[in-house]
């Protein structure tokens, strides 16, 4: 698949911000709250931010922080949602364990794939395309997979699964609960690098299927990865909030361990290389230059942090979710953070009763 000039989603109109009426089940009649939030995520040209619920999974335009659409609710238990960086695709994984793959400009599911059965172990927790959109790959509780994406969803180029999986070697007494069995694309779309033991990450030739090198020395199951632009390092964060920068060549460390103050992190690189982390506390977020040990910004959050918190590609956008069912976002030089509100609860109106 060829790169394509990004693409704007056919969504809602921006007048038309009733969602009590969207995407309703046959026989109701409105629908109040727009479900538990259990992922966002920026587009990679941050225009959009989705938001993974148990309903389905809402797209924001983040200029107005209004939302522009709401699909997958036939079934929803979305855990994450994943635009292509085109534009064209959003992927999502649900708690079925089912990989699938929505066509932007009109909203419909155009593949999808099932890691069978419904065990904890067949989550999806994680989606992600390639820089040039040709691959999407997941994981779960102990399984990766490396798809080739032509519109459809044929059988794995890369099935990676872990056995004799303990599931309590990837918690951390003490620690902010955080998804484990993280993945990433290398920026040139040929390195996937993916954890195969709580505290090891492999990173791997896509093409060729060769491993090309190992990263050990972790002291606590990892939660996030990040290739830097230039292709050459990759930044890891552990649960207890500790970064590491690796030189994936000589598969050593590149930049000292730093342990941050909170109870977990978040990573990005900025276009200029700059490894950037948001040191998130129980009610505030600081914002860090990683190499120079640097706090670049800080903010209090309007209520107490819940797991969900992302960074735009670039970094210079952060979006946070708080308790009192609202979402914070933070950018780069501006003085004031900006919020809406996003309520966690449903509740279905079927012929003057009330169900959720």
């Amino acid at each position: 698949m060829e790169n394509r000039t990004t693409v704007t989603p056919v969504l809602r109109p921006l007048n038309n911000t009733d969602v009590t009426t969207w995407e309703l089940p046959e026989g109701s009649l409105a629908r109040f709250g727009r479900g538990l939030r259990l992922d966002i995520e920026f587009s990679h040209d941050a225009a959009y931010l989705t938001v993974a619920t148990k309903i389905g999974f809402w797209i924001y335009d983040l200029e107005t922080l209004k939302p522009r659409a709401l699909w997958g609710n036939e079934r929803g238990m979305m855990n994450v949602a994943t635009f292509s960086h085109d534009a064209r695709w959003i992927a999502t994984g649900d708690q079925d364990g089912i990989l699938k793959v929505w066509d932007t400009q009109d909203g419909q599911c155009v593949a999808r794939t099932d890691w069978g059965g419904t065990e904890k172990r067949n989550v999806i927790l994680h989606a992600r395309f390639s820089s040039d959109d040709q691959y999407i790959a997941a994981s779960g509780f102990g399984h990766s997979a490396v798809y080739e994406w032509n519109t459809e969803l044929n059988a794995p180029i890369r099935n990676i699964k872990l056995d004799k999986l303990k599931l309590e070697d990837y918690r951390k007494e003490g620690t902010a609960n955080d998804r484990c069995f993280p993945i990433a694309f290398s920026p040139n779309s040929n390195l996937f690098a993916y954890v195969t033991s709580p505290e090891i990450v492999t990173v791997s030739d896509i093409k060729t299927g060769e491993d090309i090198s190992q990263l050990t020395g972790h002291t606590a199951p990892l939660h996030s990865l990040l290739f830097s632009p230039c292709g050459q390092y990759l930044a890891s964060a552990s649960l207890g909030a500790t970064v590491q920068v690796w030189d994936i060549k000589n598969a050593s460390l590149a930049m000292t361990p730093k342990t941050y103050q909170g109870n977990r992190v978040r990573l990005a690189y900025t276009p200029d290389e700059t490894l950037r982390v948001a040191d998130i506390y129980n009610d505030k977020v600081v914002l860090w230059d990683a190499a120079q040990q640097k706090a670049l910004d800080a903010f209090n959050t309007i209520s107490t942090t819940a797991e969900n918190a992302r960074f735009s590609d670039d970094g210079t956008n952060f979006a946070i979710a708080c308790r009192n069912h609202k979402i914070q976002m933070w950018q780069a030089d501006t003085p004031d953070t900006r919020s809406f509100l996003f309520w966690f609860r449903k509740y279905t109106l079927f012929g003057g009763i009330y169900a959720g």
